[in-house]
């Protein structure tokens, strides 16, 4: 699995309101293939980038679990063109539920284990997902100084502290490494453990 991100959605694919919605610049990563039900749709920009800090803010502050993601997952299907606030928690929990679970272990175990509360992430969970992008920069270092971090990563106020690349898989901080070319590929082996190939 390389980088994983939400492009857009289709939402209710029927005659009378098929419409496809992407984020600013994420149509051109996928060019005209889109989806393969909405390449007829009524193709419609959401008017953002879709970064934290771009248009969805809040992420602290929506409660995840299996009923805010059928909330969500209805919500978006049945979008009337209007932005709301609501629609935008909506793409919040779809992409804290699913794509952020994808990228780190400790994001999957929380939504596990809250499956069916209703819970904002924790401080940590919104901390590494905030500094992906560092934390896979760090994993890309310290394949070059022997697996380990120079200096060590620290995480939630000095309480975690990695030190290796075998002590970051243990931790279930980082699943998913985020790419800074398309030439680079880091994944997961079976049992979690992350592979790299140039």
């Amino acid at each position: 699995m390389n980088d994983l991100y939400l492009l857009g959605f289709h939402s209710s694919p029927t005659a009378a309101n098929n419409k496809y919605y992407d984020f600013n610049g994420r149509d051109e990563a996928i060019g005209a293939g889109r989806f393969f039900s909405a390449q007829k749709a009524d193709w419609k920009p959401l008017g953002y980038d879709g970064s934290y800090a771009n248009g969805l803010p809040g992420r602290d502050r929506v409660s995840l679990g299996r009923g805010q993601l059928l909330l969500a997952t209805k919500t978006l299907y049945k979008r009337d063109g209007k932005s709301t606030d609501g629609w935008k928690s909506s793409l919040i929990v779809v992409i804290q539920m699913m794509l952020e679970s994808a990228r780190f272990g400790l994001q999957l175990d929380y939504v596990v284990k809250n499956w069916d509360g209703y819970v904002p992430p924790t401080p940590l969970l919104v901390g590494i997902q905030t500094e992906w992008g560092k934390l896979s920069d760090r994993y890309r270092e310290a394949l070059k100084a022997n697996n380990r971090f120079i200096p060590p990563i620290t995480l939630d106020g000095g309480r975690i502290v990695i030190r290796t690349i075998e002590e970051l898989e243990e931790s279930r901080v980082l699943t998913l490494v985020a790419q800074p070319n398309r030439h680079s590929t880091v994944h997961l082996r079976a049992g979690g453990a992350l592979t790299h190939s140039a």
